[in-house]
């Protein structure tokens, strides 16, 4: 199945590419001047993104933030990022949506908060901070033997739309 954010060449909806990204309005735009800003490489989920992609794309975003900001004269933005089918990723591209928001403009990112017990809380403490490198940019990654590579693969393509 061919993915429709790859090459994706002359198209009158791009407002911004480079060698390595693409951002065009929304052709399914919850707010005018919604933005798409994805990779021209396919990558389907945010972890498969490499880190050098992923700090340029922020600070493409923050760019075209600006030009929203000035452009369209809005009094903000959200930046959104769908990853994984329980988060409500429907296309299977990485993608960053920039959405132009102004006051009382119908549009609610609000959500519910719910309570969650201590217990669960120190388990998700535990299991994050359980002495593994998670973060950490400055060593070489550990080295991992085929089969933790393998269970890593078969988590993540559960996750892709």
């Amino acid at each position: 199945m061919a993915c429709q954010y790859c090459n994706l060449k002359n198209n009158e909806l791009i407002v911004y590419e480079s060698d390595r990204f693409i951002a065009m309005l929304s052709d399914n735009p919850v707010t005018a001047g919604h933005i798409l800003l994805f990779p021209k490489h396919h990558y389907t989920i945010f972890e498969q993104v490499p880190d050098d992609e992923v700090s340029e794309l922020f600070v493409i975003a923050n760019d075209l933030s600006v030009k929203l900001f000035e452009k369209m004269k809005i009094s903000g933005t959200n930046l959104l990022v769908n990853n994984g089918v329980a988060a409500g990723q429907i296309a299977p591209h990485f993608m960053i949506n920039i959405i132009p928001r102004k006051e009382n403009d119908g549009l609610d990112f609000q959500w519910p908060t719910k309570p969650v017990s201590d217990e669960l809380m120190l388990n998700a403490i535990d299991k994050l901070s359980s002495g593994e490198q998670v973060i950490n940019h400055d060593e070489e990654p550990v080295s991992q033997d085929d089969s933790d590579n393998e269970n890593i693969l078969i988590e993540h393509v559960n996750r892709i739309p």
